[in-house]
């Protein structure tokens, strides 16, 4: 301590005590509230997040959606610059370096720009976490990293690397309303995006089923209780 230190662990590393102590000395600013964007592509998406894991999470009121021709530019700027969310679901057309809007692209160098953001961001799309596509082309930044690496925007985002969703979401967000940690409940969504995606032709964890976390496993989510 006298050196500076804030804390500290003695090998063997516990998890759980490791976790507790990263809780305690990061700073959580973000609002127990989630954003909903779910674009032309599959516009129900958000509502079916909403109605079975966001409205457990937060509660109905907690919400701010936008759907089909809502999915603005300006409404999701707007909603940025109101709130700092604990979790953002996007869902719209996205590539490696930006996100289509109805009015127009979300480019990953502006994301990179934002100042405020989720806590936690699960983003769709067709390789919108694709980094190495970003490395080998030299193009700009990369549009999942573009929520995480950058001051003030998140702490870390689940996305596809090259399928156009993030399958097997569900057994996510039971997760996190159960209590789990982000990385525990993203290692279930891998597994069971790798199931559906290889018809059970191989054992779970012998492929990589193009579902990624990039940022901090250590996050968590603590339900607001709600009245039914």
């Amino acid at each position: 301590f006298a050196l500076g230190a804030a804390d500290y662990l003695t090998k063997p590393i516990d998890r759980g005590q490791l976790a507790a102590i990263l809780a305690r000395h990061v700073t959580r600013g973000e609002e127990p509230r989630a954003l909903v964007i779910s674009g032309s592509d599959w516009p129900q998406g958000g509502n079916e997040f909403s109605t079975h894991f966001g409205n457990r999470l937060f509660g109905r009121k907690n919400i701010d959606a936008f759907n089909g021709k809502a999915v603005t530019l300006a409404n999701f700027r707007a909603a940025l610059a109101a709130h700092t969310y604990a979790l953002c679901y996007i869902q719209v057309h996205s590539g490696w370096t930006g996100q289509g809007f109805e009015d127009g692209e979300l480019k990953a160098k502006e994301m990179a720009r934002v100042t405020t953001g989720a806590l936690i961001t699960v983003n769709h799309g067709c390789s919108v976490a694709n980094w190495a596509r970003n490395e080998a082309e030299k193009s700009e930044p990369n549009t999942a990293m573009s929520w995480v690496f950058n001051p003030g925007v998140g702490q870390a985002v689940v996305a596809g690397v090259r399928t156009g969703m993030v399958y097997g979401q569900e057994q996510m967000y039971k997760a996190l309303i159960a209590g789990d940690y982000l990385g525990e409940a993203y290692l279930k969504t891998k597994r069971a995006a790798e199931e559906e995606m290889s018809k059970g032709d191989h054992t779970p964890g012998d492929i990589f089923a193009g579902v990624l976390l990039i940022g901090n496993p250590f996050l968590y989510l603590k339900p607001v209780p709600t009245v039914p």
